[in-house]
């Protein structure tokens, strides 16, 4: 038996694009890169929930955005980490801890309409903090007292 048959008949083109709108999304995965002028990048998988009332139909769609770290994009890292719940002050001392730390973690994406080649496709805009919330915990304990627990 073959690997693969092809039936062209079921042949796709592209993906349809849904709806521009808020929703809310795992980051799935992050894969480090480098913009053309050498920058680091993160390139992130994000994946559609599917226990959000409303985006069932939409559930397991990927996403895919970048994250560049330069100057001039200071305030959003900032904000992405402020979405994904990092508290102030966190350090990160590789990109790879960074990958690490975001993966698994929920957010509420902006999903737009651009275009790419005279055709419609699905864009991340902003990613704001879930208002579901879910995801990967990196430390459950780490705000405990464990002096006295019951200040908890």
């Amino acid at each position: 038996m073959a690997f693969f048959n092809l039936d062209s008949s079921k042949a796709t083109t592209g993906f349809t694009t849904i709806p521009a709108g808020k929703y809310e999304m795992f980051i799935e995965a992050g894969a480090k890169k480098q913009t053309q002028q050498g920058a680091p990048m993160i390139n992130f998988a994000l994946i559609m929930r599917e226990d959000v009332p409303g985006q069932e139909q939409y559930k397991g769609r990927k996403f895919w955005t970048n994250l560049v770290f330069q100057e001039n994009t200071e305030g959003i890292v900032n904000g992405f980490l402020k979405a994904i719940g990092a508290p102030d002050g966190k350090e990160f001392p590789s990109i790879e801890d960074f990958i690490a730390y975001s993966t698994g973690k929920a957010v509420l994406a902006d999903v737009k309409i651009g275009q790419w080649q005279g055709n419609d496709r699905n864009e991340i805009g902003f990613m704001n903090a879930s208002k579901v919330g879910g995801g990967k915990v990196d430390d459950p304990f780490e705000t405990v007292n464990v002096d006295n627990p019951l200040d908890n």
